[in-house]
């Protein structure tokens, strides 16, 4: 939905939360409240401009956090983790004996 420009309305769970700002680019209500998620409906359908600039910035939120840069440093910064941990247990291992 993000990618498309559309706002994201979510529950409060998992990590949701940390893809979705409350009010920015969609909403979040609460696990199984029928009742909030069908408000939120409601706002969108009845305020298609601010719809429309929260979903803007719900496009640019994904461009910018799935853009090959940011996998590209997600995936050099759990390599150096992977590797300084590794050395670390090496190490320990080497003082063992």
């Amino acid at each position: 939905a993000m990618a498309c420009g559309t706002p994201v309305i979510g529950s409060r769970v998992g990590g949701i939360p940390e893809m979705v700002e409350d009010g920015v680019t969609g909403f979040l209500v609460p696990p199984s409240d029928v009742d909030a998620l069908a408000e939120r409906i409601r706002w969108v359908l009845a305020h298609p401009e601010e719809a429309n600039r929260m979903g803007q910035r719900a496009r640019e939120f994904a461009r910018r956090f799935f853009s090959p840069q940011a996998y590209l440093q997600g995936y050099a910064q759990l390599f150096q983790t992977a590797k300084s941990l590794l050395q670390g247990s090496h190490r320990r291992a080497a003082a063992d004996v």
